[in-house]
């Protein structure tokens, strides 16, 4: 009897914790495109990689895990990130990473000491022949004993050395050769190699490239894959969006890319074969770094104190050269569009703006408020050039060594803001809620944190919150949303 009410009363363990967190869940998606329209297969976004990628660290010796996905879309970057942040949790363990099995260097140190390091160690399928996969025939031990040895190859004496800490990551796995990839098999099913027994501490994830534009690519056997907690990433614009914020990537280029993300942040189901690459993430990250550049380049030669001469196949024309410099990275038809975008972002002129708001706002394409009409793609470039310009004339009174001076600019600020916002329709504004959060955390003024930056803005919008809950109660709940978003940074 004793045992039965122990039973009952564990049994009731998990109700309580269900009903404590447990939220309506949500539909498990498939993953969309031709590719994968019948296709047995979970989809993840990079934070349900990130989740199984956790669950694969906690039970090392329990399992693998295999990202499926397009090219270009980020599989071995979310991998090889999650790595480097578990090392954290390993300390003093230090993160390395091995990209070559033959960085000799980098081996034998590891190899000298293997307890204090965390090893991301990136065994590409593509790059290995089957006797690095296996290990190498040793023809004289078989002589004296009479049966047929391996030597097993240099990252295997790494990886099965039992003070071996990391992640082995099998990249490719589809792009090597079919004996490459029969091989690993017995790597992933009971985690030997060449007799060798792999560290616990080791967590084994592949990666593969699917899709029409592979179809030279050995195919995996479904007996490995069946090995495998296995997925497809997709690509999610607003989770990208964030990430590419927090890392540098252009404003531009995100509130392009994700004003019309079905159209310009990712390609679906375009056939790499004939020669076309499929837009994706690492192309747009890319494209930022080269428009950055020719940004920088301007910058330089409109230095009034120090002006440098352009580059000499430099045309003088801005657009003309950014046109030039991401165009070897993204498709002539997206590049055209951003630059008819980028033009209408610095064709805007405040007072206008400010005057079209008091007005009744600008009307989004399809919609029913009176102003101008706008296009889906033109509102994101008009909350883009409001961002820009609120950051700078915010930052223009605050630096005033003058109070009045101060005080008069940030009035003028914060009455037109309020307008501007007012005037808005529910999308720009939760948008620019986003954008000048994401400004303050990752982009905050030189010299300035992101909590004195939160502080700042915190002046600025108080006065704005008082004037919206005193005229309009509706606009007031759109202001507080900016101001909670706010509130979070200060915590």
């Amino acid at each position: 009897m004793n045992d039965d009410k122990s039973k009952i009363a564990e049994a009731e363990i998990p109700v309580s914790i269900y009903k404590q967190f447990g939220r309506s869940p949500k539909p498990i998606s498939r993953p969309t495109g031709d590719t994968w329209q019948d296709k047995n297969i979970s989809s993840w976004t990079v934070k349900g990689l990130r989740f199984a990628l956790n669950l694969l660290y906690t039970e090392r010796t329990k399992g693998a895990l295999l990202v499926l996905g397009s090219a270009g879309i980020g599989k071995s970057q979310v991998v090889k990130q999650f790595a480097r942040s578990c090392a954290l949790h390993e300390a003093p363990r230090t993160f390395i990473e091995i990209e070559d099995i033959h960085e000799e260097e980098k081996v034998d140190e590891i190899m000298k000491d293997p307890s204090a390091y965390f090893v991301f160690l990136d065994l590409r399928a593509s790059r290995l022949n089957p006797e690095q996969a296996s290990g190498i025939p040793d023809i004289e031990q078989g002589k004296r004993k009479g049966y047929l040895q391996f030597m097993p190859p240099d990252w295997a004496h790494l990886i099965c050395n039992p003070n071996f800490s990391g992640f082995v990551f099998l990249d490719e796995l589809n792009r090597g050769q079919e004996a490459v990839v029969n091989s690993l098999f017995q790597f992933v099913l009971d985690r030997v190699v060449s007799a060798g027994r792999i560290s616990d501490n080791v967590a084994i994830a592949a990666a593969a490239n699917f899709g029409e534009g592979f179809t030279t690519s050995t195919p995996i056997d479904s007996a490995l894959m069946s090995r495998f907690d296995c997925g497809v990433l997709i690509a999610d614009p607003e989770e990208w969006a964030n990430w590419a914020r927090a890392n540098g990537v252009s404003n531009y280029i995100i509130d392009y890319a994700v004003s019309v993300p079905n159209e310009n942040f990712y390609g679906d189901g375009e056939d790499v074969k004939e020669g076309n690459i499929p837009l994706n993430p690492r192309q747009l990250e890319m494209a930022s770094i080269r428009l950055q550049q020719v940004e920088k380049a301007y910058a330089l030669a409109c230095d009034p104190t120090n002006p440098q001469p352009l580059p000499e196949d430099y045309s003088g024309n801005i657009y003309d050269d950014i046109g030039a410099a991401i165009k070897t990275r993204l498709p002539n038809k997206w590049v055209n569009g951003f630059l008819q975008w980028l033009d209408t972002v610095h064709s805007f002129e405040w007072a206008e703006i400010v005057q079209k708001s008091k007005e009744g706002g600008y009307n989004v394409k399809g919609g029913s408020r009176s102003g101008d009409e706008l296009t889906r793609s033109k509102q994101w470039a008009l909350v883009r050039y409001v961002t820009n310009e609120v950051l700078r004339r915010f930052e223009i009174a605050r630096k005033s060594n003058d109070e009045d001076t101060k005080k008069k600019l940030l009035n003028e600020l914060y009455n037109d803001l309020y307008y501007i916002l007012s005037g808005a329709g529910a999308d720009p504004v939760a948008f620019m809620v986003k954008a000048l959060v994401n400004s303050i955390k990752h982009n905050p003024p030189p010299e300035t944190t992101p909590l004195q930056a939160a502080e700042n803005w915190n002046t600025l919008m108080v006065p704005i919150m008082k004037k919206a809950n005193a005229d309009n109660p509706e606009f007031f709940k759109k202001v507080k949303a900016l101001m909670d978003e706010l509130g979070k940074i200060k915590k």
